[in-house]
C-alpha cells in the first residue's frame, strides 16, 4: 500500500481512529490475505527457548528500499532491548544482508532452518508507517500490542521509525559494512579526498528514467527541462551558501540528472548502477544503494533537494541517522 494513503487517512480519520485503522488493516487484511496462509500446525515447531522477534525481508510483502528496512530493524531492535528479547533479521530479498551488512556487536543473524511456520508457535505481524515526523509515539503503541503476543517467534513485516536519537547508536550495535563493501566505500573516500557535502535528489519517475512505487507521470518538454535546470541551481547556490566544504556528492534516481550534474565545478557522482531494490536487483546496482548510504554519511552535511512535485525521500535522511550528520531539506 502505498505511503501516501496511509497520511491521508491519518490526516481524515484523526490520530485515535488512524490507531485502530492500521491495526485492523495491517493485521486483519494485509497478514491474512498475504501472510498467514504460510503458517500451519502441521509446519515444524520452533525450537528456541527464549522469545524471538524476527524482522522478515522475503519477497512474501512489498518491503520499500533499503532505508525503509534499516529503519523497521532499528526500531525493532529497540523494542527487543528494551524488553529483554531476541532480535533477528531473515533478509533474503532479492539479495542477502550479509552480503552487504554483517552483525557488529549484536548477532541478529538466524538461519532459515531455525525459523518455524507452525503456527502454535509463530505469528506474522505487519507495522507499516507513513513516515511523519509526529507518528512515533503511535507506531510505538502499536509495536508494544502486536509484539507481546504470546509466540515462541513473531515475524514482523514493518518499516516502521521510532528509534528517534538512538538510531546512530542502535545502528552502529547492529550493522558495520562487510570487508567487501568497506574496502569500496574506502575506494570511493580515496577517489574525493576532500571535505565534502551531500546533495540527495528524488525524483522517482517525473524524469522518466526510474521505476518507483508511486509512479508518477513523467514530465516531458519545457517542463522537464525547467524542473532539471531548477535542481541544478540548486546545487550552484547551496555551494555557494555552504563554505564548509571542498566537494559535493550528487546523488539521485535519475541518470539523465546525474549525466547533467556531474557538469558542474567540483560535484563528484558515486559510480555504479541506479536501482530500487524492490523493484530490479544486480550486484552492481545492489552495491551501488549501500555505496550512496555510507559516503553520505560521512558528509559534513546533507541536503536533500525538492520542490512540491518532488518526492520526499527518507534514503538521506536515514545516511544522515548513521553518523548523526545534520541533514536539511532545500525546498525551491
Amino acid at each position: 500500500m502505498k505511503i501516501y494513503v496511509l497520511t491521508f487517512l491519518r490526516t481524515v480519520l484523526g490520530e485515535r481512529r488512524y490507531y485502530n485503522f492500521l491495526e485492523i488493516f495491517c493485521n486483519k487484511y494485509l497478514a491474512k490475505i498475504k501472510l498467514n496462509k504460510y503458517y500451519q500446525n502441521n509446519q515444524p515447531r520452533a525450537l528456541n527457548q527464549e522469545k524471538y522477534i524476527i524482522c522478515m525481508v522475503d519477497g512474501k510483502m512489498h518491503h520499500g528500499g533499503l532505508s525503509d528496512r534499516l529503519r523497521g530493524f532499528v526500531s525493532i531492535y529497540a523494542y527487543c532491548k528494551k524488553h529483554n528479547y531476541q532480535f533477528k533479521i531473515f533478509f533474503r530479498y532479492p539479495f542477502r544482508l550479509e552480503d552487504y551488512l554483517v552483525p557488529n556487536t549484536y548477532n541478529w543473524q538466524i538461519s532459515e532452518a531455525d525459523i518455524s511456520y507452525n503456527s502454535i508457535d509463530s505469528k506474522a505481524v505487519v507495522l507499516l508507517s507513513a513516515d511523519r515526523e509526529n507518528e512515533q509515539i503511535i507506531q510505538e503503541k502499536l509495536a508494544e500490542k502486536l509484539l507481546k503476543q504470546d509466540y515462541k517467534q513473531i515475524h514482523i513485516y514493518t518499516n516502521t521509525d521510532y528509534a528517534g536519537a538512538n538510531f546512530t547508536l542502535l545502528f552502529h550495535e547492529l550493522f558495520k559494512p562487510s570487508v567487501e563493501l568497506q574496502k569500496q566505500i574506502d575506494n570511493i573516500l580515496a577517489l574525493i579526498n576532500a571535505k565534502y557535502i551531500a546533495i540527495a535528489f528524488r525524483f522517482q519517475s517525473l524524469l522518466g528514467d526510474f521505476k518507483d512505487e508511486a509512479n508518477l507521470p513523467s514530465l516531458t518538454g519545457k517542463d522537464r527541462e525547467l524542473l532539471i535546470a531548477e535542481c541544478l541551481e540548486a546545487i550552484k547556490q547551496i555551494d555557494r551558501t555552504d563554505t564548509n566544504h571542498s566537494k559535493i556528492v550528487v546523488t539521485s534516481d535519475s541518470k539523465t540528472f546525474i549525466n547533467r550534474a556531474q557538469t558542474i565545478d567540483n560535484v563528484f557522482i558515486i559510480p555504479g548502477n541506479i536501482i530500487h531494490i524492490d523493484y530490479n536487483t544486480n550486484d552492481n546496482g545492489n552495491m551501488k544503494t549501500f555505496w550512496d548510504l555510507y559516503v553520505l554519511s560521512f558528509a559534513e552535511k546533507i541536503y536533500q533537494v525538492k520542490n512540491n512535485t518532488m518526492f520526499k525521500s527518507g534514503f538521506a535522511k536515514r545516511a544522515a541517522s548513521i553518523n548523526a550528520v545534520p541533514y536539511e531539506e532545500y525546498l525551491f
